[in-house]
């Protein structure tokens, strides 16, 4: 029967194929989609796997390199700093080696000096005694006086070189060792020396003979050698030719010797002291009180001697040099002497 005549409404049922081709479009869609995005994902965790191991190599790199940038640095400065220890210590080892080669050198120089040296100017200060006139002193006559010397003690000589009051000898000498010109002018006694062979020559004023002083006096190297010595000369007894001397050299050095019966004794060998001013003016002085002898440099106190052998004397300043040809300009002023 015919459905439609019956009045039955109804529709026409498709076929099973087209269902299962939709099904399988759907399925193939999907499987696209998953596979599409899981490719995505994979891609993007790839990418941030690489970009942290990028930043992690970076990392390490940075860190590498500032690691070896600072050991570097660390062995450079070790390096510089033995380099620089090696050489501050090659630099004490030669400043040793050269003081002492300059104290070695003087003391050698001076164990060898004969008494035809140091008597180079007897003639002069021979007659010491038949010209001494004493000057009366004030303290006031003194333009510095200096702070070592007990208060108490006078004034024996004071001797700022405005004259010739106390006959230093001055003048021309032609001696047999050297030669020499020493003259007293614009407040200054300027002594030039020329050496024909090693000698030390001594020099005294017109003044009294003590046994408890001080003395002190400036001195100026103008010119000349590191072996150029000087200094004060006291405690000499005219008559034996004895004596004490207290030097001092240009290379920055000082010493302290006895000259008894014709004997050169070392009572403080040849020694570097800062307190010495080497091509300047320094200022140097004695204290003697009994056998104690205080020995200063520009208002240092340098050593102390205890030695009993003088006990009294004539002072006065010495200068030496001690190879051929060698010539010295040395200048003093201020010569001051104090006692009880």
């Amino acid at each position: 029967m015919d459905d439609h005549v019956n009045g039955i409404k109804g529709k026409r049922i498709k076929p099973i194929w087209i269902w299962v081709s939709l099904f399988m479009v759907l399925m193939v869609l999907c499987i696209a989609a998953i596979v599409i995005g899981g490719g995505i994902y994979v891609k993007r965790v790839r990418e941030q796997a690489t970009e942290t191991r990028q930043a992690e190599l970076w990392i390490t790199g940075t860190a590498e390199a500032h690691a070896t940038g600072t050991a570097v640095a660390q062995m450079a400065m070790t390096s510089t700093s033995q380099a620089l220890s090696t050489a501050t210590a090659r630099a004490q080892q030669e400043m040793t080696s050269t003081a002492r080669a300059a104290a070695t050198g003087t003391a050698q120089i001076y164990a060898n000096r004969t008494s035809t040296a140091h008597a180079i100017d007897t003639r002069v200060a021979g007659d010491l005694a038949t010209r001494f006139a004493p000057v009366t002193m004030t303290l006031e006559a003194c333009a510095r006086l200096s702070d070592l010397a007990p208060e108490n003690w006078r004034v024996a000589l004071c001797d700022e070189f405005d004259n010739n009051d106390y006959q230093w000898p001055t003048g021309y000498y032609d001696e047999e060792l050297a030669t020499c010109t020493r003259t007293i002018s614009n407040g200054t006694l300027r002594w030039e020396t020329y050496a024909k062979d090693g000698f030390y020559w001594p020099m005294y004023p017109n003044v009294e003979s003590l046994a408890d002083f001080y003395v002190s006096v400036d001195v100026l190297v103008e010119s000349g050698p590191e072996d150029s010595s000087y200094g004060i000369q006291f405690r000499w007894d005219e008559d034996r030719d004895n004596f004490y001397q207290f030097a001092l050299s240009e290379f920055g050095n000082y010493s302290i010797f006895a000259y008894i019966n014709d004997e050169w004794i070392t009572l403080v060998d040849w020694q570097m002291h800062n307190a010495i001013n080497v091509g300047m003016l320094n200022t140097i002085a004695v204290i003697t009180q009994g056998p104690t002898m205080d020995f200063y440099v520009n208002g240092q106190r340098v050593d102390t001697v205890i030695d009993r052998r003088l006990s009294s004397g004539i002072i006065g300043l010495f200068v030496g040099l001690y190879e051929p040809d060698e010539e010295a300009e040395f200048v003093f002023d201020h010569f001051e002497v104090r006692a009880p």
